[in-house]
């Protein structure tokens, strides 16, 4: 998480929760208050804590590059919440003008930590802060604020943002963040490989209450992500196709873990594979 702190100067709060950025723009045709690059004093601390987690994981992880968030969410924060809905609906042109601006500045800015890694590491492929690992390099996107816009603001102001990290990288790893209005807009572009869902504080946890969801984001024929407590995984299992299925879960205890592996291979009859004698 340190890499929110690219290009924020000292619009920072540092909390036990984490990072957050202070809100620094009072109008939105101001300057924008966000300098990524070669003179951002946080490049050369974050580049030390790269070279640091690089040291310790030669042969035991895989280290992915920081990132800051994408635009959307990044300007919604250097200018606030309520200011941000406000924009949209009163300076929207001036709105999209910053997040044009914006695009260059990120690409550099990604660039720079993907080089840094690579050159140390190599490519060994790129794991989402879910856990997701794939040999190809793809990006990890989100637009939380997204939640309060209607599927027509959405393509408006969010898709095209989107489509430009989807040009550039080829592969997005799309966190919903407890909306669901967007879907259909989000499938609709084939560089949406992952859908991630992360229900609401209003939603039951990812289990059998969003079985529907899951089915569309298949039958797209895009992965699935998932965050679901030992006791849902039973269901998931059963309920879903396994390719492109990816199930984050947790226990308590090496024993469990290894319970919950032998079981989930049951469940999904890949024991009867895995016992079959081979055909010839």
């Amino acid at each position: 998480m340190a890499g929110i702190t690219t290009g924020c100067d000292g619009h920072l709060h540092f909390g036990d929760g984490g990072i957050s950025i202070r809100p620094s723009m009072t109008t939105m045709d101001q300057p924008l208050e966000w300098h990524p690059g070669p003179h951002d004093p946080w490049r050369s601390k974050m580049d030390a804590i790269c070279n640091r987690l690089l040291d310790e994981a030669k042969g035991r992880f895989i280290v992915s590059p920081p990132g800051q968030f994408e635009n959307i969410d990044l300007l919604n924060m250097l200018r606030g919440h309520e200011e941000t809905m406000l924009d949209l609906a009163m300076n929207p042109e001036q709105r999209k003008a910053r997040l044009r601006e914006m695009r260059d500045l990120s690409e550099e800015n990604n660039n720079h930590f993907q080089r840094l890694i690579e050159k140390r590491q190599g490519e060994v492929g790129y794991v989402s802060w879910t856990g997701l690992w794939s040999r190809q390099v793809f990006r990890c996107a989100q637009a939380d604020a997204a939640a309060c816009l209607s599927p027509e603001m959405f393509e408006e102001f969010v898709l095209p943002e989107l489509d430009v990290i989807g040009e550039r990288y080829g592969q997005v790893h799309y966190h919903t963040c407890g909306y669901k209005q967007h879907l259909e807009l989000c499938l609709s572009r084939s560089y949406m490989k992952v859908i991630q869902d992360s229900p609401s504080c209003k939603e039951p946890g990812n289990g059998p209450a969003h079985l529907e969801f899951y089915r569309r984001v298949q039958e797209a024929r895009s992965c699935l992500d998932l965050d679901a407590g030992a006791e849902h995984v039973e269901f998931l299992i059963r309920h879903l196709r396994p390719e492109g299925l990816h199930i984050g879960t947790w226990v308590n205890s090496i024993t469990e873990a290894e319970e919950l592996l032998d079981n989930a291979a049951r469940w999904c009859g890949s024991e009867i594979h895995r016992s079959a004698p081979l055909s010839k």
